[in-house]
């Protein structure tokens, strides 16, 4: 957060809208900026619903009192795309948000066009802005050292999928071969860690396979597709705990770019009717675990 930000007429506004004191209203946003750094880093809040947005900021009020404060002080912009925009997030976003969506080949989202964040675009700072008129030019700032990559790989994650590095970097595998991994993959890391969820048969349908393409290319990575498995296996919800007994599959999973982003934004986090049911499934995920 800027300097200013605290002092700001836009954020004195939103304490006296949702009548926080200053030092909630400035966590708060802060909690806002890094979920949207975590879950929509091109800016584009409005995939996770009002009550995950409260959620990730531990807003304990009405979610929607939340989202209007937001917006009619300017922190948040309503899209008719997009739901909600985090205000100038192409601006406002740190270097490591940038690089993840160099890295990933995506771009911000801005209301009416997409701000690149490529290095070819000229910027008059860091923070991305366009130069002003007249502004002379700006010094070269000092070169950061690259981070050492991160050759980790977790247990969790079988075959072709454990060779990848558990970042956001698109699916391109560190392994001498460089093989890009396949729908088949992601199939065959469900049917290793669905626990007693329905299993895929191989090979898929064309459908199918045309479905997980279009998320794979929409930004799917191997750590956000297990850390939703893994998401399953500790909501109850999930795993048929609710009234008709409905229970999440791999269809679900890969029917739009919502459904994952919904799991792992606590959309299904409900007071559990059977405690023994999320143990129950639990119990074959743990022992693939070990």
């Amino acid at each position: 957060m800027k300097r200013e930000a605290p002092s700001n007429s836009k954020m004195k506004r939103l304490c006296r809208l949702l009548d926080l004191p200053l030092y909630q209203a400035v966590g708060l946003l802060e909690l806002l900026w890094h979920t949207a750094a975590k879950e929509t880093p091109r800016g584009d809040i409005g995939k996770l619903s009002n009550e995950s947005i409260a959620m990730s900021v531990d807003y304990r009020g009405n979610e929607d009192v939340l989202i209007d404060g937001l917006v009619k002080t300017g922190w948040l912009d309503r899209s008719v795309t997009h739901r909600l925009l985090i205000h100038d997030w192409h601006e406002h976003a740190d270097e490591a948000v940038k690089k993840k969506l160099t890295r990933s080949g995506r771009t911000f989202i801005v209301e009416g066009r997409v701000e690149t964040n490529s290095p070819n675009v000229e910027t008059n700072s860091r923070n991305g802005s366009l130069p002003r008129a007249g502004a002379g030019p700006e010094p070269e700032p000092e070169p950061e050292p690259e981070p050492e990559p991160n050759t980790k790989t977790n247990s969790l994650v079988p075959s072709a999928l454990s060779t990848q590095i558990v970042d956001e970097t698109p699916l391109i595998l560190k392994s001498p071969e460089k093989r890009k991994l396949t729908p088949d993959d992601y199939v065959n890391f469900w049917n290793q860690e669905r626990g007693t969820l329905a299993k895929v048969i191989l090979p898929i349908s064309k459908s199918r396979k045309a479905k997980l393409k279009t998320r794979i290319s929409s930004g799917l990575t191997p750590t956000k597709f297990k850390e939703a498995i893994e998401k399953i296996h500790t909501t109850p919800y999930c795993l048929g705990d609710n009234n008709n007994g409905w229970r999440v599959n791999f269809d679900f999973l890969i029917e739009n770019d919502d459904n994952i982003d919904k799991i792992l934004g606590g959309n299904y986090d409900r007071p559990s009717k059977k405690p023994t049911v999320a143990r129950e499934f639990m119990k074959p995920f743990s022992a693939v675990a070990r």
